[in-house]
């Protein structure tokens, strides 16, 4: 019986996607509402449905229920802000964005030469041990520079982290835009990528993926077209199955198919699966082992962002879920975090969340002419409620104002600066 939400959840992303889409000139543009529910449904609620088949516990059975229910809610309320429109957006750069330009390639190079002088002989030792079909001893080498990553992160305190997750991609998406030159836009590309597919994570990737996808719909009149965004979807399946083989939880062994065929269930289990199991944990935890937050969960999760080490629920369900000695967080949905803090009555918060994305929605989608920065910024603000979906509900503050929006005045300011300077030298020429 549990199987009868799967449609219900499915209809739930056609609904979505219509919200989104402009009938009039056939555009579709990735918007808050639209991903948001996609992410949800997808990474969360289908895999709650599993488990819930799978698990016969009347508390997971509730988590599937709830999910769904709340889904409902937040559609609901983004469709009481919904109004008709015509998608008409377009870039129009009202300053000469030179300096924006120099910046961005000398970022770009002097992060590049920062890893390959780090790594360059384990990364040569990578491609030879690859060739020599020496698949273990590649996956140590790359552990290697993923633990060496992790030592140097500690050490600058993020600092440069942030320059190759948030800042470099900023700055990567404008010079791909902006650049003329096909080789160009492609030589960045590659440069970016493998800056940040080092680490061996797979979310900055992701995410920056995702931003790119959401400007170029957000900032051009692009046509939906259901081939192209399928290919688009298969290339991310095959980015991110190529990737699973760099993650650390993946037991590498030397006979070729196995490893594929591994893989192949890791990435599913990844994507349907993984992420539902957080949520599972909410709902068995609450109320009988913790109790309501009533927003104080909330606030655990701002003040994570001080200096130091800050408790938050993450780790406390990390801690209640996993043997003892492990230590980690266990990421959950906004939606589910609304539970934690109020139980049933958190689908109130669910609507007013939902009714506040759908106003932010209808904002992007009647926007005309922008600044190419403007959209890049909106990209990441998408992204970064989008995601919530998938973790806490301060991303939103953590992607979008700490460093979306202050790169984006930041890069402003510089462009103002530098076209007073240069109009003050022509007038005095003059």
């Amino acid at each position: 019986m549990i199987y009868i939400l799967l449609p219900i959840n499915l209809v739930y992303i056609l609904w979505s996607f219509f919200m989104s889409y402009d009938k009039h000139t056939k555009r579709f543009f990735i918007g808050p509402v639209f991903l948001f529910t996609f992410l949800q449904i997808i990474m969360v609620n289908i895999g709650m449905i599993i488990l819930a088949s799978d698990i016969d516990k009347s508390y997971v059975i509730e988590g599937a229920v709830y999910l769904t229910i709340a889904m409902f809610i937040f559609l609901l309320a983004a469709f009481l802000t919904n109004t008709t429109f015509s998608i008409n957006s377009y870039v129009y750069d009202k300053y000469n964005l030179k300096p924006i330009i120099i910046i961005g390639y000398f970022l770009t190079i002097l992060l590049l030469v920062y890893f390959l002088f780090h790594y360059i002989l384990l990364l040569i030792s990578i491609f030879k041990r690859l060739l020599s079909f020496d698949i273990k001893g590649a996956a140590l080498s790359l552990a290697t520079i993923r633990f060496e990553q992790n030592l140097s992160e500690n050490r600058v305190s993020g600092i440069v982290v942030q320059l190759k997750n948030i800042v470099l991609p900023f700055l990567s998406i404008y010079l791909i835009n902006k650049s003329r030159s096909i080789f160009i836009k492609i030589l960045v590309f590659i440069i970016l990528f493998f800056i940040l597919i080092i680490s061996g994570q797979r979310w900055p990737i992701f995410e920056f993926l995702l931003v790119l996808f959401i400007f170029y719909t957000l900032a051009y009149n692009i046509k939906f077209n259901i081939k192209k965004y399928t290919k688009i979807a298969l290339l991310g399946f095959i980015l991110l199955y190529l990737m699973s083989f760099l993650q650390p939880r993946f037991e590498v062994t030397d006979d070729l198919l196995s490893n594929v065929l591994a893989n192949f269930q890791a990435v599913i289990y990844r994507i349907f699966v993984s992420q539902a199991h957080t949520s599972e944990y909410i709902f068995r935890l609450f109320p009988n082992t913790l109790d309501f937050g009533y927003g104080t969960y909330l606030w655990q999760n701002l003040q994570a962002y001080l200096p130091g080490h800050q408790n938050t629920l993450a780790y406390t369900i990390y801690a209640l879920t996993h043997p003892a000695g492990m230590v980690g967080s266990a990421s959950y949905s906004t939606i589910t975090h609304f539970y934690a803090e109020f139980g049933w009555f958190g689908l109130i918060y669910v609507f007013i969340f939902g009714y506040l994305i759908g106003v932010y929605n209808n904002y992007l989608k009647n926007q005309k002419s922008r600044s190419t920065t403007f959209f890049i910024m909106h990209s990441f603000f998408v992204m970064s409620i989008a995601t919530t979906s998938l973790g806490s509900l301060t991303g939103i503050f953590y992607h979008g104002v700490l460093t979306s929006w202050l790169l984006y005045v930041l890069i402003n300011f510089i462009v103002m600066v530098f076209f007073l300077k240069k109009n003050i030298k022509v007038n005095n020429v003059n």
